[in-house]
């Protein structure tokens, strides 16, 4: 705009009007020139604040997307090992009721041999009651018909 005003003035003080108009024309062709030159600057720097505006964003989006896999892969990792932590409780439970089970049905077997061990000596000894019963009866059988004096001698 300065050139412009330069151009008029100059044209002002020329005493020919021709050269008047060719001045004018060229200081408009100059500031036209300058015009173009500061648009095609400010576009230039216009495209590339655009361009770094968006490289800035992409790159956020992909740091804020890296940033949700990493913590979702560690919340997978996290529920991965407290699966496997619920999952060992669980088996050192199911030993521990097997162990339980194991010294339960031990007991029982031990019960059960006891108590098989009374019946057998109570069938012994019911055995040896009948044996002696049969012995005193087959006695009182063999010397009962004899006379006393001779049951005496035998």
């Amino acid at each position: 705009m300065a050139t412009v005003h330069a151009a008029v003035a100059a044209s002002r003080s020329s005493p020919r009007s021709s050269c008047k108009t060719a001045a004018a024309a060229a200081a408009a062709a100059a500031a036209t020139t300058t015009t173009t030159a500061a648009a095609a600057a400010a576009a230039t720097t216009t495209t590339t604040a655009t361009t770094t505006v968006e490289a800035t964003a992409t790159a956020t989006a992909t740091a804020a997307a890296s940033t949700a896999t990493a913590a979702n892969a560690a919340a997978t990792a996290a529920a991965t090992e407290a699966a496997a932590t619920a999952a060992a409780a669980t088996a050192a439970a199911a030993t521990a009721a097997a162990t339980a089970a194991g010294a339960t049905a031990a007991a029982a077997t031990e019960a059960a041999t006891a108590a098989a061990a009374a019946a057998t000596a109570a069938a012994a000894a019911a055995t040896a009651a009948a044996t002696a019963a049969a012995t005193a009866a087959a006695a009182a059988a063999y010397w009962g018909w004899r006379p006393a004096a001779l049951q005496q001698i035998a």
